[in-house]
């Protein structure tokens, strides 16, 4: 697609280097919505630093079952997390050349509604995915290595920043929807933002 240097349905497997440099250009992909997605991973991996470092400490076998699957739902969030920064970039690069063509036209009118809630769906699902990371991430203080107390509260931040990030991008669309759909989502953003704070900042005091 025109404007966008990395292909979208290969973004997660682009350089440290690609990504900021795509982040950074004058191009309507990726933006906030990929950075709130890769965000979230990195905080989910951090997250499960922390658990792997923690799964074979003697002093913490009793929590080793529990402390696995909070690995497995951190390591899938992370994937999912950098899928969704692939399918918000392609979804909004779509819409954005839909915005682009005359109020009138036929394309448009038949394809804008597809086209929005397309561009919808990514930061949506990302800001629930952060909302899920951060109840794997909650109670990690007392169970896993308290060497790495300082990572875990990194982790709770980053998941929270990706949450926070993909609600504002939930928010600037909120215009092009219906009224009766965008209350539902404010609504919706507001209770999961809520929980993300409250959880992250749970986090952080119990890893001072």
């Amino acid at each position: 697609m025109p404007g966008y240097g990395v292909d979208p349905l290969q973004l997660a497997d682009a350089t440290l280097k690609q990504l900021i440099d795509e982040l950074g250009a004058r191009t309507p992909a990726p933006g906030g919505g990929a950075a709130a997605s890769v965000t979230a991973a990195v905080g989910s991996a951090l997250g499960a630093m922390v658990i792997n470092w923690s799964l074979t400490r003697k002093s913490l076998q009793e929590h080793r079952e529990s402390n696995q699957r909070h690995l497995d739902a951190l390591q899938a969030g992370a994937s999912r997390s950098l899928q969704l920064a692939d399918e918000d970039a392609r979804a909004y690069e779509s819409l954005n050349t839909i915005m682009k063509l005359p109020e009138d036209d036929a394309t448009r009118l038949a394809e804008w509604d597809t086209a929005v809630e397309a561009a919808m769906a990514p930061p949506v699902e990302t800001l629930r995915l952060c909302a899920e990371m951060a109840a794997n991430l909650a109670g990690l203080a007392g169970t896993t290595n308290p060497m790495l107390k300082s990572d875990l509260a990194a982790a709770a931040v980053l998941v929270e920043a990706g949450g926070r990030t993909a609600a504002w991008n939930i928010h600037a669309n909120l215009p092009l929807i219906g009224e009766a759909r965008a209350v539902e989502l404010t609504g919706e953003a507001q209770t999961l933002l809520t929980e993300l704070r409250r959880i992250a900042t749970e986090v952080e005091q119990a890893c001072r």
